[in-house]
């Protein structure tokens, strides 16, 4: 019955019709007891200052930097992960709890202005290029952290942004934006809510990091022999990697020729677009082997087209190989350290070719090894997936509950 009720709203909105309990706004349709205000009248502004990247230090005093705001985090800061000497704070601006901090310069007006809160009450500092908004204390600032990253502000954000390669925001920008504000006592409520997604993300997150640790762990014993299965016994032999398979360059496309769909194409850092014709029938292994990302392993789909920045190692004639073995082998091999070139990086094919790896003779054991590693994949991607899905949950509930769709109040 809810779920119509809402269904009903949000028909009723999205063909401009204002539900009974809501007002017709600057920004949107909004319910009648939310004030519509400015967010300059909500606190004063600041700038951050200084902490170049050579300032920074593995231990000091917590500190954020611009860049970090829509890489590192979401909303509102839980861990720092910068921080300065004590010496250098005078170059830098004190932030108080409660703060809200915006992203001065970014490359998208999607990055530019996105915000977090600073909830604890530590010394800690912002870099320049950071607006600083102090709110008064009649507002909650972990719903700020939300509210100003939320769908009615992101419109406005990024009409204000200025610039091409670089775009920038200022304070005089953010002054002017609208923000739809409910009670105080709404504004706890709501932050409650995102927050608990929140704490359901983070736990998905360290299990799915607990799980890749295991996997890597079984990747060092199960790979290099360390470990057997305890049925098998046999010999494991030192090969170079062109007795396990071809290894060579295909044939590049230029980026004018993707397509937006069709068949996957992959170059050197995996999927990079679509093409109506393929290179290769089956699935491959494949090893960066040009740019910043040399010697990194990647998979292709079957019915692809794998371009000349990845060297591709075909086992498909190879019948004393299990595929899935060696690409998990090649995973756990350090290609990096066959990469040569002074400009730009690159991996040729001759030192790839002696390169040498160990392993089993027995090809039952290369399968029970693969199946294994394959089985801890299959549970790390079913755990990804729920971790989208958690995501993606969390963006419906800031839709409704930050635009007052849902209420959530006494």
């Amino acid at each position: 019955m809810m779920i119509d009720r809402v269904s009903e709203k949000i028909d009723n909105i999205n063909n401009n019709i204002v539900p009974i309990g809501y007002k017709r706004t600057k920004v949107g349709i909004i319910p009648d007891d939310w004030k519509l205000v400015k967010i300059g009248d909500i606190g004063e502004f600041l700038k951050g200052k200084g902490i170049s990247k050579k300032e920074l230090v593995e231990d000091g005093i917590p500190c954020i930097r611009y860049g970090e705001i829509y890489t590192k985090h979401h909303n509102y800061i839980k861990n720092f992960i910068s921080f300065i000497p004590k010496s250098e704070t005078h170059n830098a601006k004190l932030i108080m709890q409660g703060d809200i901090l915006f992203a001065g310069s970014g490359e998208t007006l999607e990055e530019i202005g996105k915000s977090v809160a600073y909830l604890e009450d530590k010394e800690a500092y912002a870099g320049g290029d950071i607006v600083i908004l102090r709110p008064v204390q009649s507002n909650n600032s972990k719903y700020l952290g939300f509210a100003l990253n939320g769908p009615l502000i992101n419109s406005q954000r990024r009409k204000v942004g200025q610039g091409h390669s670089v775009v920038h925001i200022y304070s005089r920008d953010l002054k002017s934006l609208l923000l739809p504000l409910p009670s105080l006592s709404e504004q706890n409520k709501i932050a409650n809510i995102l927050s608990t997604w929140d704490k359901a993300i983070d736990l998905k997150e360290e299990l799915i990091k607990q799980k890749k640790e295991q996997k890597r762990g079984l990747m060092q014993l199960l790979l290099t022999g360390k470990k057997r299965l305890k049925e098998f016994t046999g010999e494991w032999n030192e090969v170079k990697l062109k007795q396990v398979g071809k290894l060579y360059q295909p044939q590049t496309i230029s980026q004018s020729q993707l397509k937006a769909s069709g068949y996957p194409v992959y170059g050197a850092n995996g999927l990079i677009g679509y093409y109506d014709q393929y290179n290769h029938d089956t699935w491959q292994i494949m090893i960066t082997c040009r740019g910043s990302t040399c010697g990194t392993v990647n998979k292709s789909k079957a019915k692809s087209w794998i371009t000349g920045n990845a060297m591709v190692l075909n086992t498909d004639e190879n019948k004393d190989v299990v595929k899935d073995f060696v690409y998990y082998l090649c995973l756990n091999s350090n290609f990096q350290k066959l990469v040569s070139g002074s400009g730009q990086p690159q991996i040729t094919r001759n030192p790839l070719e002696t390169f040498k790896i160990i392993m089993p003779t027995d090809l039952k054991e290369q399968k029970a090894i693969a199946d294994v590693l394959s089985t801890a994949d299959k549970e790390i991607n079913l755990l990804e997936q729920q971790l989208d899905q958690l995501k993606q949950q969390k963006k419906g509930l800031m839709q409704l509950l930050l635009t007052g769709i849902v209420r959530v109040k006494d």
